[in-house]
C-alpha cells in the first residue's frame, strides 16, 4: 500500500479480533445491567454499567462497521509496511525548513530566521528526557549570536540532517548512535565548531551564560 491509501484510513494498531472480543464484553455488561441490575434499588450500580460498557459497545460497532477503519496488528506483515511507508513520508518531509541554494530558513514558534551555511558556527547534539523516553536535539548556533533548537520530533529533521551532513562532512556520521548509546543522559556532543574548540570551552561559551 502507498502512504495516500494510508491517510484514507483510520488506523487502529490491534488485531481486529481484540475489537470484537471487546464489543461483545460490554455488550455482554450492558445486557446483564439492563435484565439483572433492579435500577429503582441500586440507581448508580445500573446506570454506571449502561454508560460505561454502553460507549463500549458503540465504540466498537464504530470501529468494526466503519469502512475506513483499517486493523493493523503489531508486528505483523502490514504493520512493516506501514511503519516503511511512514518513515520514509516523514524523511523526505521538509517540515520547518526551506532549502535555498547555500543554506535554508527554518521556521521555529512562528519566526522565519533565514541562515546560510557559513553562519553556522557551532552545533551540539545531545539527549533530552522526557521522562518515558529520550529525544535527541540539536542547538544550532550562529556567527551572528543566533540560535535554534529542534528534536527528532520535529519535522523536517531527517533531511536537515542528511543536508547538514552533505555540507559539513567532517561530521562523525555515528554521533546519534554515540548519543543515545546511555538512557536517559544528556550526553552534550559536539558536532561542529567553526573555530575548533573543544567541548568544554563551547559549554563555557554557550551554556554557563
Amino acid at each position: 500500500m502507498k502512504f495516500e491509501d494510508f491517510e484514507k484510513r483510520e488506523i487502529i494498531f490491534e488485531s481486529i479480533w481484540k475489537t470484537i472480543a471487546l464489543t461483545i464484553t460490554s455488550g455482554l455488561f450492558v445486557f446483564s445491567a439492563i435484565a439483572f441490575v433492579d435500577r429503582k434499588e441500586s440507581p448508580f450500580s445500573f446506570w454506571t454499567t449502561l454508560l460505561l460498557f454502553g460507549f463500549g459497545v458503540i465504540n466498537g460497532l464504530y470501529l468494526l462497521f466503519n469502512p475506513k477503519t483499517l486493523f493493523i496488528r503489531p508486528a505483523s506483515k502490514l504493520a512493516k509496511e506501514y511503519g516503511e511507508v511512514d518513515y520514509q513520508k516523514r524523511y523526505n518531509n521538509l517540515g520547518v525548513f526551506d532549502y535555498l541554494d547555500n543554506g535554508f530558513v527554518v521556521t521555529i514558534e512562528e519566526e522565519d530566521l533565514a541562515l546560510s551555511w557559513s553562519e553556522l558556527n557551532t552545533i551540539v547534539a545531545y539527549k533530552q528526557d522526557l521522562y518515558t523516553y529520550d529525544v535527541i536535539c540539536l542547538d544550532v548556533f550562529t556567527i551572528h549570536g543566533q540560535s535554534f533548537n529542534i528534536n527528532e520530533d520535529t519535522p523536517g529533521w531527517f533531511q536537515f540532517l542528511e543536508r547538514l551532513n552533505k555540507t559539513f562532512p567532517s561530521i562523525d556520521k555515528g554521533w546519534q548512535k554515540e548519543v543515545s548509546i546511555q538512557s536517559f543522559e544528556t550526553k552534550l556532543t559536539l558536532l561542529y565548531d567553526r573555530q575548533n574548540r573543544d567541548l568544554e570551552r563551547v559549554i563555557e561559551e554557550y551554556y554557563k551564560k
